[in-house]
């Protein structure tokens, strides 16, 4: 497994595609966020998320701060 791409957000639903290698063939195969992130867990693989979609659905909060907040998930 070379990444997991989380590449879309359509009306609340995320997409995902599992990127692997075999040989000189690469292959990118649509799959479920969640499961592609445990995958990508259980292979070491990096996990990169679409600029458009942090930009959808990215959220800050001021508690996220150093020291502050940890363990406080509303």
């Amino acid at each position: 497994m070379e990444r997991v791409v989380i590449n879309d957000l359509i009306e609340s639903t995320f997409y995902a595609r599992i990127i692997l290698n075999h040989g000189e063939k690469t292959y990118s195969i649509d799959a479920r966020p969640s499961d592609s992130i445990a995958i990508a867990l259980l292979s070491n693989a990096p996990i990169y998320v679409s600029s458009h979609v942090l930009d959808q659905a990215g959220e800050y909060s001021s508690g996220w701060e150093e020291g502050e907040g940890q363990g406080d998930w509303d």
